[in-house]
């Protein structure tokens, strides 16, 4: 019925259910008792979780960074179920204004463990988690929402909305040293919802694949140890943004802010260019870009593949910019293109039963010769 309760069942590892909003605590002594560092709010699901529509959340600025989540799943076939997540209190919950979502800290959810060190074997233990999932939850005010490290991973018919960053984040690195091992995922979504994203809906990172040791490399791609991602049913994306204003590529994805900051000035301009035509959307004068999600390493090739279902999706390389990008590694863009007409920069949608029984999959229909593989891999051949 509480925090205590709530974090005594699940450290019996059983299955817990809620029966009222529950907000995080901090048990630390610390100097400033209402905030939650690195030890993590100690809410940990190994088996499951059902919110009964009921919310886990914390206020603006208690979690301390993006790594720091409302709630982990840990266990292998650990998921929340029909639950609200919210990192940060927002005044009211109007989806259709932009949200000052500038104070968020921390993130709604994270699969697989904290640390950007964690591996699929650790000292020879198995670390990655299999069939993870979150179904029919909504996922909010977070700098992220939802992290996955080394993990299996399903969201189905959830909700993604207001974030500082992206809203969904899975890395993928290889350890060159005496352990080796790598952080990798396989992520899966069917009929989910994101919106009012700062930067774009999903990223999927490659920060370095055995980059100068193709052999290893092989064989980890191989043994299907490599970040995928599959989608089904629907992706919509309320993400349009103003090609004058937006930034593609993250102030964090290398060390030099400067030249991110150069690049992104430049793509800002060619994406105004007529080979990125067909993807820009004209509307109230202005010229937008819907940033979906993205998979680079910028320093780094990427080597994400999977699959689409949703034919509104389209992938784009920065390959077909050159310039000041060709000397980097190429940037895997998926987006809308302009023909795209139930999901435009005015659009919106509201919460009602409508829309859940389609997070449900009522009414959901694809055409199976639609569906399309992808491979971002240096190799593969980019339209």
């Amino acid at each position: 019925h509480d925090y205590y309760s709530l974090k005594a069942g699940l450290e019996e590892r059983l299955n817990v259910c809620l029966t009222q909003n529950v907000s995080v605590l901090n048990e630390k002594e610390v100097e400033n008792p209402t905030r939650i560092g690195n030890e993590g709010t100690g809410l940990n699901v190994y088996k499951g979780y059902y919110g009964n529509g009921f919310m886990l959340s914390a206020e603006t600025g208690q979690l301390m960074n993006t790594n720091v989540p409302v709630i982990y799943c840990k266990g292998d076939g650990s998921f929340v179920s029909n639950g609200v997540f919210r990192a940060n209190r927002m005044i009211d919950d109007v989806i259709t204004a932009d949200v000052d979502n500038s104070a968020f800290t921390g993130s709604c959810l994270i699969f697989g463990y904290r640390a950007d060190s964690v591996r699929d074997y650790e000292g020879g233990e198995k670390r990655f988690i299999d069939d993870a999932r979150a179904e029919y939850c909504l996922f909010e005010n977070g700098e992220c929402l939802v992290k996955s490290y080394c993990a299996e991973v399903t969201l189905e018919g959830c909700i993604l909305r207001n974030a500082r960053g992206v809203a969904i984040y899975a890395p993928t690195k290889y350890f060159d040293d005496a352990e080796g091992g790598v952080m990798y995922s396989k992520f899966a979504t069917k009929n989910i919802i994101v919106s009012n994203i700062t930067s774009m809906g999903l990223s999927f990172e490659y920060k370095e694949y055995a980059d100068d040791k193709p052999e290893i490399r092989n064989q980890l791609i191989a043994e299907g140890r490599k970040t995928t991602y599959r989608q089904e049913g629907f992706l919509d994306i309320y993400n349009w943004q103003s090609v004058n204003e937006m930034n593609l590529i993250p102030d964090d994805a290398m060390d030099n802010v400067e030249m991110i900051q150069m690049i992104n000035a430049y793509l800002r301009g060619e994406m105004l260019s007529d080979t990125i035509k067909e993807y820009r959307y004209e509307y109230n004068r202005t010229e937008w870009f819907l940033i979906g999600f993205m998979s680079n390493g910028l320093m780094h090739d990427t080597y994400l593949s999977g699959s689409f279902q949703d034919e509104r999706i389209t992938m784009v390389s920065s390959k077909i910019i050159g310039g000041i990008v060709a000397s980097f590694k190429p940037i895997m863009l998926f987006t809308y293109n302009n023909t795209v007409d139930d999901i435009i920069p005015s659009s919106t949608y509201t919460i009602n039963k409508k829309l859940i029984n389609r997070l449900h999959g009522v009414g959901v229909k694809y055409n199976e010769s639609t569906e399309w593989a992808f491979d971002c891999s240096p190799d593969a051949e980019i339209a």
